[in-house]
């Protein structure tokens, strides 16, 4: 037996939560429950998304009126606007990997550099 509210199992004689004070299901009786529970959220999941979505043929064409051909060619301008601004912004932050590659490669190659030229010094000064 199962308590359906805390989960927790008891053996078959018990009856109800020593916690909760609620009454024991099966475990098929819970497992059925919890179906039942997630079939409901998903149904209002998705009566909440068709609420948002509804709209109807009558309601476009009536929003088609309100916007005229020269309305229409001025969000196609701004929207192409942003589309090359992005595409700019992209390119720069390209460069300025490129840029960082190159620099960080210059300061591990002068490390190596170094670290080379300070082992060498060490063997001339054994010697």
């Amino acid at each position: 037996m199962v308590c359906p509210k805390c989960k927790m199992e008891y053996e078959d004689w018990v009856r109800e939560c020593s916690d909760c004070k609620v009454p024991l299901v099966t475990d098929r009786e819970l497992a059925e429950m919890e179906e039942e529970k997630r079939r409901q959220r998903r149904e209002e999941r998705e009566r909440k998304i068709q609420e948002k979505m509804e709209v109807s043929v009558e309601d476009i064409r009536e929003w088609g009126k309100d916007i005229s051909e020269e309305e229409l060619a001025l969000e196609e301008a701004e929207f192409n606007r942003e589309l090359e601004n992005l595409e700019n912004r992209k390119k720069g932050w390209e460069r300025m990997d490129r840029r960082l590659s190159r620099m960080i490669l210059g300061i591990v190659g002068g490390a190596l550099l170094l670290m080379g030229a300070g082992v060498v010094l060490g063997l001339l000064g054994r010697a």
